[in-house]
C-alpha cells in the first residue's frame, strides 16, 4: 500500500492520511504556503491492463477567487481539480523523466466559496515509488476593485489617523493584516485626508480613499416658545472649535424623525451666530415642533458637517 506522506518530520509539507485514494476518504488540506508531498504505488488498481495509483485531497475554498496549483511529478502524473459532486474542472499533467521530475502550474476559474477535491493519478512506471509534489494558494487579486470605507473622526484638537477601516471585494470582508495594511496621512484640522491600503498575502495592488476629520457638534441649550415661532439657543463651541466652524445649520420638523424637515443656515460670524441664537416663525399655532443643530466648516472646497444633536421638541404659542 505505501504512505501517501513522506518525510513527515518537516514544517513545509502538509500531513495526509495514508489510505486517501477515494473522494470519500480524502484528507484535508489547507490552501497556503506550504506544499503536499506524496508518493504512488503501482498495483493499486488495474485499469485497462494498466496498473494505476491515485490520492484525493479535500480543501475548502473560503472566499471567491481562482486557485494556483503547481505540481511536480515524474512520467505521465495527473492533478485535476473537483468540485463537491466530484465533477471533473481542470486538469494539467507532467512530463517527467525517470530521474528528474517536471512542474506544470494551473490558474483555475473563479471558484466560488465551499469544498473541493484535487486528485494526482498515474499509471506511468517512472512515477511509481517516486515523491511527487504541489501547491495550492489563492491567485492574488488586485485590492483595486475593493470598496474602502473609513469611519470619520470628529475634530478634537488633537492629530487624528484613520483607525476604522472596512476593506470588501466580492462581496467579502477582507482582514487586516491578513489580506491588506493601511497608511494614511494623520490629520488636526476639518478636513479630508488620504488613506492607502496596500494588499497582502493572496491580494495585490493599492487602493486609496479618505478619512474625514468633521466639526465637532452643537446641542440644543434653550428652546423659548413664540406666536407662530420659537427661539432657540446652542451651545457655543469652545474657542479652539471656534477656529473649526464656519456655521451652523438649524432644522425643525412636526415629526420626531425629521422628516420634511425644514432647515436655516446661519454664519458664525454674523449677529445671530455670535450670539449661538435663531429665531424661527412663520410656523403654525400651537404646534409641536423638533429642533436639531449641526455645525459646518468650509475647507479645500468641501463642506464638513457634524452630527444633528438630539432633537428637543417645543410647542408655539397661538
Amino acid at each position: 500500500m505505501g504512505y501517501n506522506i513522506v518525510e513527515s518530520g518537516t514544517s513545509q509539507y502538509q500531513m495526509i492520511p495514508s489510505d486517501s485514494r477515494t473522494f470519500a476518504k480524502a484528507g484535508s488540506i489547507a490552501i497556503g504556503g506550504k506544499t503536499v508531498l506524496g508518493v504512488l504505488f503501482s498495483g493499486v488498481t488495474l485499469a485497462n491492463g494498466d496498473y494505476v495509483d491515485g490520492h484525493y485531497y479535500k480543501i475548502n475554498v473560503a472566499k471567491k477567487s481562482s486557485l494556483d496549483i503547481v505540481l511536480a511529478g515524474y512520467g505521465t502524473t495527473l492533478l485535476g481539480i473537483h468540485d463537491s459532486n466530484q465533477n471533473l474542472l481542470h486538469v494539467i499533467q507532467t512530463n517527467g523523466t525517470s530521474t528528474d521530475p517536471d512542474s506544470a502550474s494551473l490558474r483555475t476559474k473563479v471558484l466560488q466559496p465551499g469544498t473541493y477535491y484535487i486528485g494526482v493519478l498515474c499509471n506511468d512506471s517512472w512515477a511509481f515509488s517516486k515523491p511527487y509534489q504541489f501547491s495550492v494558494k489563492y491567485t492574488p487579486q488586485s485590492i483595486a476593485g475593493a470598496s474602502v470605507s473609513v469611519k470619520s473622526k470628529t475634530y478634537n484638537g488633537k492629530t487624528q489617523k484613520a483607525s476604522s477601516v472596512t476593506v470588501k471585494m466580492g462581496g467579502q470582508t477582507l482582514k487586516a493584516g491578513r489580506d491588506y495594511t493601511v497608511s494614511c496621512k494623520a490629520g488636526r484640522n476639518v478636513g479630508s485626508y488620504k488613506v492607502t491600503v496596500k494588499g497582502k498575502g493572496s491580494y495585490t495592488g493599492t487602493k486609496t480613499a479618505t478619512f474625514k476629520v468633521n466639526p465637532k457638534g452643537a446641542s440644543v441649550k434653550k428652546l423659548k416658545k413664540a406666536k407662530r415661532g420659537f427661539t432657540v439657543a446652542w451651545k457655543k463651541p469652545s474657542k479652539a472649535a471656534l477656529k473649526q466652524t464656519t456655521g451652523y445649520q438649524v432644522r425643525w420638523s412636526p415629526k420626531k424623525s425629521m422628516k420634511g424637515a425644514k432647515a436655516k443656515t446661519v454664519k458664525a460670524t454674523s449677529s445671530a451666530g455670535k450670539k449661538c441664537t435663531l429665531k424661527v416663525s412663520k410656523l403654525k399655532a400651537g404646534k409641536k415642533y423638533y429642533v436639531q443643530v449641526r455645525t459646518y466648516k468650509k475647507a479645500g472646497g468641501k463642506t464638513y458637517h457634524s452630527s444633528w444633536s438630539k432633537a428637543k421638541a417645543v410647542k408655539t404659542k397661538k
